[in-house]
């Protein structure tokens, strides 16, 4: 399959990588439905963690801290 300017595939500099390639860079980077869950789950207990050893001290300071970085960002708009 020709690249957009009607070169062969890999040798033109519109980004087109060959499938070989792909399928390689894919395999590293795959994020499965168990490693969703797990994340989730780890998420889950450090809140939960957090709400009852500390008050939730630590989810209100990275609150703050996040409404500091969109207040950041939105300069940057």
């Amino acid at each position: 399959m020709p690249c957009a300017g009607g070169t062969p595939p890999c040798t033109a500099r519109c980004g087109h990588m060959p499938r070989d390639s792909a399928r390689k860079l894919r395999h590293h980077t795959v994020m499965t439905n168990r490693l969703a869950l797990w994340i989730g789950a780890a998420l889950l207990a450090a809140i939960m963690a957090d709400i009852l050893l500390y008050d939730a001290e630590h989810l209100l300071f990275l609150g703050r801290r996040f409404f500091v970085l969109l207040d950041w960002i939105a300069f940057w708009r």
